[in-house]
């Protein structure tokens, strides 16, 4: 049995659903000695800024049993930079190129959305509002609906493009966090960014990495991922999602579908084997043709309870 492995993520025509994670892959250069990266659904960039950002000081990651803590703090060249250096070499590959991006205020954000845009290389838009607004706060952009519906909009209007959101899933509901993203304009969402964490080395009785706390990734963040994804897809079902967190098997780009999502990123797993994609890719081919599942875009929301 030949499986159709295409999907179309909110207008864009993917030859798979795997995907690279934003900040797990640099800006591509670094992956491409691995594998041929034209295999790939699509990819996603590190998150790009307006203006350059050093990021955090060491250490910025931290091991745990189950996943990795990082405090990377943004760190990119710019999108000055970012589109003369790293654009050329993804627009060569000829998969859709999704530009993850941020700003630390509301208009720093849409200037980076604005610049983006006009470029043809950049296929879609991954909006981060995890990210600290510095103009309340610091609190993040994707933690109040109030905030974040506003911000989507005044991206939107400078977006021609398809425009997606990653979600927090520290909230208390992401739900409310999805409809103020998709009420704001949003052509879909990534579910779900880096849950918060810290870990303690006991020795120097100090916490970790080193701004005292950080983004958890990796196989312990799947079951979480996997169900934010659904009460997304419950609530919204004509969404496109893209799922991520923990994908490590091409048995879990296949749970991520049956939960509601369109297409999955693979991150962490990067990091460990930079030629993860390559072998999720197969080993997901694998498990439709033992299921019988000829066309994996089918069965997308069909998994029940009980």
């Amino acid at each position: 049995m030949t499986v159709d492995t295409s999907v179309t993520l909110a207008g864009i025509p993917l030859k798979n659903p795997i995907m690279t994670a934003s900040g797990t892959s640099g800006h591509g250069l670094e992956l491409a000695p691995f594998f041929d990266l034209s295999i790939l659904g699509a990819f996603v960039t590190k998150g790009v800024s307006i203006a350059p950002r050093a990021g955090n000081a060491p250490p910025r990651l931290q091991e745990t049993p189950a996943g990795l803590l990082n405090a990377i703090g943004l760190e990119n060249p710019g999108v000055p930079a970012f589109c003369a250096q790293a654009l050329p070499g993804l627009s060569a590959l000829g998969i859709p190129v999704i530009v993850n991006c941020f700003g630390e205020d509301p208009e720093k954000t849409v200037a980076a959305v604005e610049a983006l845009s006009r470029e043809p290389a950049v296929t879609a838009l991954e909006l981060n509002v995890s990210c600290p607004n510095v103009k309340a706060g610091g609190i993040a952009f994707g933690t109040d609906p109030a905030v974040l519906r506003p911000l989507v909009e005044a991206c939107r209007r400078v977006c021609p493009k398809p425009l997606l959101v990653k979600l927090s899933p520290n909230v208390t509901s992401i739900v409310a966090m999805a409809a103020a993203a998709l009420e704001g304009g949003a052509d879909g969402l990534t579910c779900v960014n880096t849950l918060l964490g810290c870990d303690v080395d006991v020795r120097r009785r100090r916490f970790l990495p080193g701004p005292g706390r950080g983004g958890l990734s990796g196989p312990a963040t799947l079951p979480v991922a996997l169900l934010k994804v659904a009460e997304v897809h419950r609530a919204f079902p004509k969404t496109p999602i893209i799922g991520v967190g923990g994908v490590r098997r091409g048995e879990d780009v296949l749970k991520f579908l049956l939960a509601g999502a369109t297409a999955v990123q693979v991150g962490t797993a990067i990091l460990i084997e930079p030629t993860a994609p390559v072998r999720i890719l197969r080993e997901f081919i694998e498990l439709c043709e033992e299921l019988n599942i000829q066309r994996p875009a089918e069965v997308v929301g069909t998994a029940t309870v009980g």
